[in-house]
């Protein structure tokens, strides 16, 4: 019986040795995979990066010209609102 005992606990052990193995090797190849997948993108934001970096520039240009054109566009809303008015469509 003692000896049933002790195969039957070195069986159990070994099953656990080998779940546990299989468990950590597999952690170990998602981090892997994990590990390229962050490289690539890294390597896109550094694309990315570059293709943004001649624009900086020329944000103070377009943001001044969106400005202007909100003013406008401001305008006009006021304008259409009056017609509507004189019209007697506005609800």
């Amino acid at each position: 019986m003692l000896t049933f005992l002790t195969d039957a606990t070195l069986v159990v052990a070994a099953i656990i040795v080998l779940v546990l193995a299989f468990t950590l090797i597999s952690v170990a190849i998602a981090l892997t995979r994990a590990a390229r997948h962050l490289n690539a993108v890294a390597d896109g934001l550094e694309v990315v990066n570059g293709n943004v970096a001649p624009l900086e520039p020329n944000l103070g240009t377009i943001n001044g010209a969106l400005g202007t054109l909100l003013q406008r566009l401001g305008s006009a809303d006021g304008h259409l609102a009056g017609v509507a008015r004189a019209l007697g469509l506005e609800s």
